[in-house]
């Protein structure tokens, strides 16, 4: 579809909405009206005429009224063109925009090996302090029986 062709279908929908609009004094369905008439890009139409100043909501519910002071006129459909044409090429490149991953530091196996043992030390001290509350002497006990007291701690 042409540029032309583009202009003339959205003078033919905006007139459309006008006329209901003078009917009514407001419209419901922008949306299924815009889908109706063959209107690209259909979903973005209430949002592009409310940028435009052409209609306003009146409620949270999909009615609008027309709030331009001129009648439908063909500046006013190239204008509809551009500005859905511009809010879809901004809507696209919101997309193609990458998320960075934060940059991950190496971290040396030596370090890592450093602490654990610091970590395994704090657990065991934790659990000797606990048992010496209950009159426990946990070093002097066998290794599974250490186990599973520091396994209970955790």
């Amino acid at each position: 579809m042409n540029r032309k062709e583009k202009v003339d279908l959205h003078l033919d929908f905006l007139e459309t909405v006008y006329l209901l609009c003078e009917d009514n004094g407001s419209l419901t369905g922008l949306i299924n009206l815009a889908q109706d008439k063959g209107i690209p890009n259909y979903n973005i139409i209430p949002k592009a005429m409310k940028n435009l100043g052409i209609v306003d909501p009146t409620d949270g519910k999909g009615n609008y009224k027309w709030k331009s002071t001129a009648e439908p006129n063909r500046r006013m459909a190239s204008d509809l063109v551009n500005e859905k044409s511009s809010m879809a090429k901004a809507s696209s490149n919101k997309r193609k925009q990458v998320v960075k991953e934060p940059e991950r530091k190496l971290v040396p196996i030596d370090e890592i090996k450093e602490n654990a043992k610091v970590e395994a030390r704090k657990n065991l001290i934790r659990a000797v302090q606990a048992a010496d509350v209950l009159g426990i002497n946990l070093l002097t006990q066998p290794e599974e029986v250490i186990e599973k007291f520091m396994v209970k701690l955790s």
